[in-house]
């Protein structure tokens, strides 16, 4: 349940700017039944000189803002063009709320100095340990909440992207052999840690020759039976799953810094290229879920016998989620499972825009429940941000893993209040029949 009251006290001992409270207080006094004059923030509120700020002296029309960019989205009639307008326009309003969040790790540049691997996007999970008794559900328990308390996992590139999206450029001297792009995985214990590059192990999985090597968007996924498992894309199993890039799974072993890999999957509707698969677990249930789209959302639970995943369960979405895809694994939260998603926009042009939105699945029939507007956690001008990891801890903060032009990694922490207020329930979003 959302309060009004206890988001705005948590405004009031931020010390944010003029600018970002107002926005954050009016998306509050208006998303919810709850009048601003009530509270002791009124008198802050009556200092600021609205004639400036948007938007302007109604806290409504915040609301009224995003809702009517929100409704445009939806709209089946509007062009591509407007369409990717809008999504600009959200992640612009929607800055302001997510303003002084707190960063717990960051790496740039080269990696180690090696002159092999860039730094590149980041997953994360919290670190866990079981109980010592072997009690009826071999639980997890959470260590305490500080930023030392993630296994971080870092991909590294061989190159790097310039400012308009195009990969393959400033390829390491270390690393160029006839233009082959390799990723790799890199396990960070703690924030401080310096980080140690993870082998495969292939086991019986053959390899082809490519282009691309290695683990390409690693994702972290922190089963509810102890184990640690990275899902990646790979496009060096041909043999085995079919031409082009497929969904690789394995196990992750800490001592010896070693990705075990035990699935590839093929393509479940023979596309060429397969990637931006995430998995999720049900709170309490060791079957492992997998979404492929999300406009329609299908998901499929993974079969422990054949190793294969069908994607019998279609549900309907908002329009708008077309253009989402999956960026980090689910976390249950609240008996929900959160799941970060992206999307781009070529508004701004020549290059792409990424997004973010935090979408919310009942844990029992997996309908939408609620979602966040689309917002970025940098900045409107720095266009391209990945992420592949997200998780929400017990003192109610979110973490995001994510990079700026796949050349950084970083970890930023947010409070859920702000993300709350983003967002909107299922019955506020038009969904297809």
């Amino acid at each position: 349940m959302f309060h009004v009251a206890e988001f705005l006290d948590g405004l009031d001992q931020e010390g944010l700017s003029s600018q970002t409270f107002y926005y954050a207080a009016c998306c509050a006094a208006s998303r919810h039944p709850f009048s601003v004059s009530e509270h002791k923030i009124l008198d802050k509120l009556r200092v600021i000189d609205e004639s400036k700020l948007w938007p302007r002296q109604f806290p409504d029309e915040y609301l009224a803002k995003l809702a009517s960019l929100q409704a445009i989205m939806d709209d089946d009639e509007v062009s591509t063009e407007t369409h990717e307008q809008v999504h600009w326009e959200m992640t612009t309003n929607t800055r302001a709320i997510l303003g002084c969040s707190q960063e717990l790790f960051r790496r740039e540049g080269i990696f180690h100095n090696n002159g092999t691997f860039y730094y590149a996007t980041p997953s994360l999970i919290r670190r866990r340990e079981k109980y010592d008794s072997a009690d009826s559900s071999n639980r997890l328990i959470p260590k305490q909440d500080t930023n030392m308390e993630y296994l971080i996992l870092v991909r590294l590139l061989n190159y790097r992207i310039d400012h308009e999206g195009r990969w393959y450029k400033d390829f390491l001297p270390k690393a160029q052999d006839s233009g082959i792009l390799r990723s790799a995985s890199a396990l960070f214990l703690n924030a401080t840690d310096e980080g140690t590059i993870l082998r495969v192990h292939d086991g019986c999985y053959e390899k082809s020759p490519t282009r691309f090597l290695g683990t390409e968007d690693p994702k972290l996924l922190a089963m509810i039976d102890g184990t640690i498992r990275i899902i990646w894309t790979s496009w060096e199993y041909a043999k085995t799953a079919g031409e082009g890039s497929r969904l690789a799974m394995g196990i992750l072993d800490i001592d010896s810094l070693t990705i075990h890999l035990d699935h590839v999957f093929p393509s479940p509707f023979d596309h060429f290229n397969e990637k931006n698969w995430v998995a999720f677990q049900r709170p309490g249930c060791n079957e492992l879920y997998f979404i492929y789209e999300w406009h329609p959302l299908r998901i499929g639970a993974l079969d422990k016998l054949s190793g294969t995943i069908n994607f019998n369960m279609v549900i309907s979405t908002p329009r708008s989620f077309r253009h989402l895809r999956g960026s980090s694994n689910g976390v249950v939260y609240k008996n929900d499972i959160w799941l970060l998603t992206h999307g781009t926009s070529w508004y701004r042009g020549p290059g792409p825009t990424y997004y973010h939105r935090i979408v919310v699945l009942d844990s029992e029939t997996f309908e939408v429940k609620r979602c966040t507007y689309p917002f970025k956690l940098e900045s409107t001008e720095a266009p391209i941000e990945f992420s592949l990891g997200l998780d929400i801890d017990r003192l109610g903060n979110v973490t995001i893993a994510y990079s700026v032009f796949d050349g950084s990694a970083v970890l930023r922490r947010i409070p859920i209040w702000k993300l709350e207020a983003l967002m909107v329930t299922s019955q506020e979003i038009y969904l297809e029949s």
